[in-house]
C-alpha cells in the first residue's frame, strides 16, 4: 500500500536565523531560512523612501543573492560598510516567497565621537587660560592625566548623546622653570574605551638677565662672601666692575677670572647664560663636584653648562676638585666650539677616557693639559699620538694619579726644548742630553721644599754618581718664580751638584712649554729617543706584590720603597751598575742606633751588604738601617720591650753595588759575601759571613752579640732566617728591594735571630724528612722551635699551658710548619711567622717566647707572671 501527503495551496517560510545589530565599523551576517517556493527579495527604509533610499542603498549596504530556488536551510547574506556619519541607520529587508512575506529590520549604530578638534597646544610660559572646544555624541569625562599641578579644569563638561559641541576652560599656571614642560588631558567615555588626547606643551621660562643670574649663582654655591676678593658683587653697579669679571661694549660678559680666590662649592647649571664667554679661569680654588650633570630634559644624556657657550676660546679649571667624567661629550665638535684652544683641567679628580675627546682635535690647535688627575692610561688613541704638537701635549697628560692602578700616558714624549741651566749657567738643548745618554731623568723638584732637598741629597745623587758613567743624566725642573731660583741658586753654593738644573725653559721657537710640576718631588725616566719609560712620585700605587706593610712612612716611598722600580729600570736600560767604590773610610765604622736603658742589654746588629762608599755618603745606608730599626721597635713585644734592646749598626763598604747573580758579572765583589741570588730569592752559601769578625775585633758588646741582621742591597729576594742554639749568635738576612722589606726584617730578625722562631708556613705538600725532624727536636731541647710542633696532641704541644686560656682565645693547634704542610704543627693562624704581610703581628705563643727570650739575654729571671703581666697585643 502507499501512502503520502500533499501540501494545501498555501507555501510556506520559516526564518532560521535573526540579523544583529551592526556597530559603526559595519561587517557581514547570513539570514538562513527555507521555503518550498521560489523567493526574492527587496528592501524598503526605514524611514526614507524614492532616491534618498535608493542612494542609501547604494552607500551602505549590499544583500546577495537577490532571489532564487525553494530550499533548505537557504543563506542569505548582508553586507554592511562603515558608518562614518554621527546618526544610526537601517533599512527592512522583504523576504517573500509564494503567499508568504516577512519583514526583517538591518540595522546600524552611528558613529560615536568625542572631538576635541587641535590635539596639541603650545602655549607660552605665563600663566594664562586655554579654551579648548569638544564635539561628542557620547557622554564622557575630563581627565587631566600628567600635568596635574599646573592644569586645572575651570569648567565641567555637559553630557550629550548628539554631536554637541562644549567648550572647556583650562588655567595654566606659569612655568618658572628653564624648561618646557608637557600635559597631557583625556576626553573619555566613561563606559567604553572612547577617548580623545590634548597634549598641551608649555615653554621653558626665559630668563631676561642671563648673565646676572649665572654670576650671583656662582655667587652663592661657591662662597662668594668668603672669596678673597668680591668686590661688587651682586651689587647694582655694572658688571664690568664686578671683581673679575670683563664685558664686551654692549654689555655682555666675554671673561671670567677669579684664579686663586677661594672658590668652594660647586658650579652652577646657571653659569650656561653666560652664551658669548670666551675666557673662564677658575683654577687654584677649592671647587669640588662635576661638570657634567645627567638627565636633564629634553637631553636625556649627559650635559654641561659649558654646551652653550660657543665662543669658549680658553678654559683654566686647573687646581680644584672636580670629578667624574670629562665635561666635553659628542656635540662638542669644531664647529659648535670652532675657537676652543686652551683647555686646562690639570689637577683635579676626573677619571674618564681619553677616547672622549677625540672630535675636539677636528681642525682645531689645541692646547690641552690634564696632567694629575685620574684618567686611565692605557691605550692612547692614534688621533693623539699623530697630532702635530703631541710630544708638548703628552707632558701636560702624561702624568696621573695612580688611585686606580694608572700610571705614566702610554706613549709620552720628552719634546725638544730650549733651557737655562743654573748648574753652568749655559743654554741647553735637551735632545743633545737625552741622544748622548741611555737614560735620562726628568725630575720635578722644589728646592724650597725640605723634601725635595733631601730627595736630591740622596736618591738623585747616589743614581748619578753611580750610573753617570753608564749613560745617566739628570735634569732637575724647579717651579717657575724668582724665588724658587734664588733657591736652587742657594742650593748649588752649599752642595756638590753634577746634574742639570733647570729654570727658565720654552719650545725651540720660543714659546710656552708645559712639562710635569707637582708633587715634588717626582720624577719621569726616558730613553735616549726621549720615550718615557717610568714614573715615580709620591701617592704612585704599589702594586700588591710590593706592599711594604703598615710600619711604612710616606716620606720613605720615594727614597726606600721605589728603589725596586728604579733598579729593574736601570738594569733593563743601563745595565748592571759598573761601579766601583774608592773610598773605605768609613768601613767597619759603628754606630749605635737605640740604646738600652735596662737589664744588660740584648744586642742586635744590623749590617748592609752590596752598598758602595756613594751609598754611605748620601746616607741611604744609614737611612736604610734606621728604617730596619724602626720596623724592629714597631711590633709588640719588641715595642714595649725596647728600653732592653741595644740595636747596632756597623758601617760595611762593598766594591760593588750588588751580590752575585747568574744574570749580573760573577766577579762582583760585597763586603760581607753574604750569598747569591736565585729565581727564588736570596741564598745563604754558609751561615753568616766569614769575615765578620774583622767587623767586631774593636767593639766588645759586639762579638758577643747573639742577634744579627744583614741587609743585602738591590736583592730582590724575601730574606733567610739561620738559627743556633741560643749561646751562639743567629742571623736574619733581608733582601732589600722586595717589597715586604719591613715584614721581612720583623720575621727574619726579630722572629728567627731574636725568637729563635720556626716558620709556621707549609709550602712543601708532604711530611718532614727524618732530617727536618732532628732539627725541631734538637731545638726544643736547646730551646729553638718552640713555636712548631711534631705532635696535635694537646697535652704534649710546647704551648699546652696556654691552650684553653680564655685571655688567649687565638691560641690552639693548626697544621703546618717549617715548610711542611703535614707532620708540623703550630698555635695560631695569624702570625708574622706564617710568612703573610697581610698579618705582620707575632700571635701569643711567640710574644711569650721573645718576653723569654730578651729576659734572658737581659740577665733576667723570666716567669710567666711576667709575661701576663706586660703583654700588648697589636691587634
Amino acid at each position: 500500500m502507499f501512502t503520502g501527503c500533499t501540501k494545501g495551496p498555501d507555501s510556506y517560510l520559516q526564518l532560521q536565523s535573526e540579523l544583529y545589530t551592526f556597530d559603526a565599523s559595519g561587517g557581514e551576517n547570513l539570514l538562513i531560512f527555507s521555503t518550498d517556493s521560489p523567493w526574492s527579495v527587496e528592501t524598503e527604509p526605514l524611514t526614507t523612501t524614492g532616491s534618498a533610499f535608493a542612494a542609501q542603498r547604494k552607500a551602505w549596504y549590499s544583500i546577495t543573492p537577490s532571489s532564487g530556488p525553494a530550499g533548505e536551510n537557504l543563506r542569505l547574506q548582508v553586507t554592511v560598510g562603515e558608518n562614518d556619519t554621527y546618526s544610526e541607520r537601517g533599512v527592512f529587508l522583504v523576504l517573500r516567497a509564494g503567499t508568504r512575506e516577512e519583514r526583517i529590520a538591518v540595522r546600524q549604530r552611528q558613529k560615536n565621537a568625542i572631538l576635541s578638534g587641535q590635539n596639541d597646544y603650545a602655549v607660552s610660559c605665563e600663566e594664562q587660560t586655554l579654551t579648548v572646544e569638544v564635539q561628542a555624541n557620547v557622554a564622557y569625562e575630563t581627565v587631566v592625566e600628567s600635568g596635574q599641578q599646573w592644569i586645572k579644569e575651570a569648567e565641567a563638561p555637559t553630557d550629550t548623546k548628539a554631536l554637541e559641541t562644549t567648550a572647556h576652560a583650562f588655567r595654566i599656571a606659569a612655568n618658572t622653570e628653564e624648561r618646557e614642560r608637557k600635559g597631557v588631558v583625556l576626553f573619555r567615555n566613561t563606559e567604553t574605551k572612547l577617548c580623545d588626547t590634548l597634549t598641551i606643551v608649555q615653554a621653558a621660562w626665559t630668563d631676561p638677565t642671563p648673565e646676572l643670574t649665572a654670576l650671583t649663582a656662582l655667587y652663592e654655591s661657591t662662597g662668594g662672601d668668603g672669596w678673597t676678593h668680591n668686590d661688587n658683587w651682586c651689587s647694582d653697579k655694572p658688571l664690568n666692575e664686578w671683581y673679575g669679571v670683563e664685558t664686551d661694549l654692549s654689555g655682555r660678559v666675554i671673561a671670567l677670572r677669579l684664579s686663586n680666590n677661594n672658590l668652594t662649592g660647586e658650579l652652577p647649571d646657571e653659569l650656561s647664560g653666560l652664551t658669548v664667554l670666551r675666557h673662564l679661569d677658575l683654577s687654584h680654588n677649592d671647587i669640588g663636584g662635576t661638570i657634567n650633570k645627567q638627565g636633564r630634559p629634553p637631553k636625556n644624556g649627559t650635559y654641561s653648562f659649558m654646551d652653550t657657550m660657543h665662543e669658549l676660546i680658553a678654559i683654566d679649571l686647573s687646581h680644584n676638585r672636580i670629578e667624574g667624567g670629562l665635561p666635553f661629550w659628542s656635540e662638542w665638535t669644531s664647529k659648535s666650539h670652532k675657537f676652543l684652544d686652551y683647555i686646562d683641567f690639570s689637577y683635579n679628580e676626573l677619571d674618564s677616557n681619553l677616547r672622549e675627546w677625540t672630535a675636539l682635535f677636528d681642525g682645531r690647535n689645541l692646547d690641552l693639559r690634564l696632567n694629575y688627575n685620574k684618567i686611565p692610561t692605557g691605550y692612547v688613541p692614534d688621533i693623539y699620538l699623530n697630532y702635530h704638537s703631541w710630544p708638548q701635549m703628552s707632558m701636560a697628560i702624561a702624568r696621573q694619579r695612580a688611585d686606580k692602578d694608572t700610571g705614566f700616558m702610554d706613549g709620552a714624549q720628552l719634546p725638544d726644548f730650549l733651557f737655562d741651566d743654573l748648574t753652568t749657567g749655559q743654554t741647553l738643548r735637551v735632545q743633545d742630553i737625552c741622544k748622548d745618554n741611555c737614560m735620562t731623568m726628568l725630575l720635578s723638584w722644589d728646592p724650597l721644599q725640605e723634601k725635595s732637598v733631601r730627595f736630591a741629597e740622596t736618591t738623585v745623587q747616589r743614581l748619578h754618581k753611580l750610573y753617570h758613567g753608564q749613560g745617566f743624566d739628570v735634569i732637575a725642573v724647579i717651579p717657575k718664580g724668582e724665588e724658587y731660583r734664588r733657591a736652587a741658586e742657594e742650593y748649588l753654593r752649599t752642595h756638590e751638584t753634577e746634574w742639570y738644573i733647570c729654570s727658565d725653559y720654552r719650545t725651540l721657537s720660543g714659546e710656552e712649554l708645559v712639562l710635569p710640576g707637582a708633587p715634588y718631588p717626582s720624577y719621569m725616566l726616558f730613553d735616549a729617543e726621549g720615550i718615557i719609560v717610568d714614573e715615580i712620585y709620591e701617592g704612585k700605587n704599589i702594586p700588591p706584590s710590593f706592599s711594604m706593610g703598615p710600619w711604612q712612612p710616606l716620606e720613605d716611598i720615594l727614597s726606600l720603597g721605589f728603589d725596586y722600580y728604579v733598579s729593574l729600570c736601570f738594569y733593563e736600560h743601563v745595565g748592571a751598575c759598573k761601579y766601583e767604590s774608592t773610598d773605605y773610610s768609613m768601613d767597619k765604622q759603628y754606630e749605635l742606633l737605640h740604646a738600652a736603658t735596662r737589664g744588660d742589654g740584648v744586642d742586635i746588629v744590623l749590617m748592609g751588604d752590596a752598598f758602595t762608599d756613594i751609598d754611605i755618603e748620601v746616607g741611604r745606608y744609614r737611612q736604610i738601617m734606621e728604617a730596619a730599626k724602626d720596623a724592629l721597635l714597631s711590633v709588640e713585644p719588641l715595642k714595649t720591650y725596647k728600653d732592653y734592646l741595644n740595636i747596632h749598626m756597623v758601617y760595611a763598604v762593598s766594591k760593588h753595588a750588588q751580590p752575585r747573580t747568574k744574570d749580573w758579572p760573577a766577579d762582583y765583589e760585597t763586603a760581607l759575601d753574604i750569598g747569591f741570588i736565585t729565581n727564588w730569592g736570596l741564598q745563604m752559601s754558609h751561615g753568616g759571613p766569614t769575615n765578620l769578625s774583622d767587623y767586631t775585633q774593636d767593639h766588645e758588646r759586639l762579638q758577643t752579640a747573639k742577634v744579627w741582621g744583614f741587609v743585602v742591597n738591590n736583592c730582590p729576594g724575601a730574606g733567610a732566617g739561620y738559627i743556633n742554639p741560643p749561646y751562639q749568635p743567629s742571623f736574619g738576612t733581608i733582601g732589600y728591594l722586595d717589597g715586604t722589606f719591613y715584614f721581612t726584617v720583623v720575621h727574619e730578625v726579630a722572629g728567627h735571630a731574636l725568637g729563635l722562631l720556626g716558620d709556621e708556613y707549609g709550602h712543601n705538600q708532604t711530611t718532614p724528612t727524618s732530617g727536618a725532624i732532628e732539627t725541631i727536636h734538637y731545638g726544643h731541647r736547646v730551646g729553638t722551635h718552640l713555636n712548631l710542633s711534631l705532635t696535635d696532641d694537646p697535652a704534649s704541644v710546647p704551648w699546652a699551658h696556654l691552650i684553653g686560656d680564655s685571655r688567649f682565645p687565638d691560641v690552639g693547634i693548626y697544621r703546618g710548619g717549617s715548610n711542611y704542610l703535614y707532620g708540623v704543627w703550630h698555635a695560631s693562624p695569624r702570625c708574622i711567622m706564617t710568612s703573610s704581610p697581610n698579618w705582620p703581628y707575632f700571635d701569643t705563643v711567640c710574644r711569650e717566647l721573645l718576653v723569654r727570650r730578651i729576659l734572658t739575654l737581659a740577665g733576667e729571671e723570666y716567669t710567666f707572671e711576667k709575661f701576663l703581666e706586660n703583654d700588648k697585643m697589636d691587634y
